[in-house]
């Protein structure tokens, strides 16, 4: 937005034994070196950390989706538009059917006008749940789908959260790296999705 970063919530500490979580908007200017705190017209999301947000050029949209609050893990989905002053607008777009996550991955892919969300986990252990799946978000029809052609490890990449998910240039393809499985053990390992 505007050559900006864009900060959403967190996780600061706890007040009173009880989870401090964030929902404010800041905008980094990386030129001024600047931090500036946003207020996002219509409804904002709820407090959360652990979360992924990601800036779709097609449609000049921030997509977040899921994340932990104070409730439980989340599986809302939250498009954030540019306006002129005093700021952008957020809209809620619930995706219920979708299971609940956090330390997911999320990537545009804008050859294909769409973003990608890669694995997670739900739920803390020992019933912790952690995800292979890949989902596509039409950001113009604000709408989910699940790639029916998720392959399963050798193939994909296995169960993972908190890996770290980039473009790889003009070859149009995401690239993962690392993560933790679902037996806590680290990864070390680079995958290459070809949308």
């Amino acid at each position: 937005m505007s050559g900006k970063v864009i900060l959403f919530g967190g996780f600061g500490g706890a007040s009173n034994f009880f989870p401090d979580f964030l929902n404010d908007t800041w905008a980094y200017d990386p030129t001024a070196n600047t931090w500036t705190l946003l207020h996002p017209a219509g409804s904002v999301p709820s407090a959360r950390d652990l979360t992924a947000m990601v800036y779709d050029p097609p449609t000049a949209k921030m997509i977040l989706f899921g994340g932990h609050s104070a409730s439980g893990d989340l599986n809302d989905t939250w498009p954030m538009t540019q306006r002129p002053i005093p700021g952008p607008t957020s809209t809620l777009r619930h995706r219920a059917e979708r299971p609940p996550r956090t330390c997911h991955g999320l990537r545009i892919c804008a050859e294909r006008r769409k973003v990608l969300l890669f694995d997670g986990t739900q739920g803390i252990s020992p019933t912790e749940q952690v995800f292979d799946d890949t989902d596509e978000f039409y950001s113009v029809e604000d709408l989910w789908q699940y790639l029916t052609t998720h392959q399963s490890y050798p193939l994909a990449p296995p169960p993972c959260e908190g890996e770290t998910v980039v473009l790889g240039g003009s070859s149009g393809e995401v690239i993962m790296f690392g993560g933790i499985g679902s037996d806590g053990t680290p990864f070390g390992d680079t995958w290459a999705y070809t949308p």
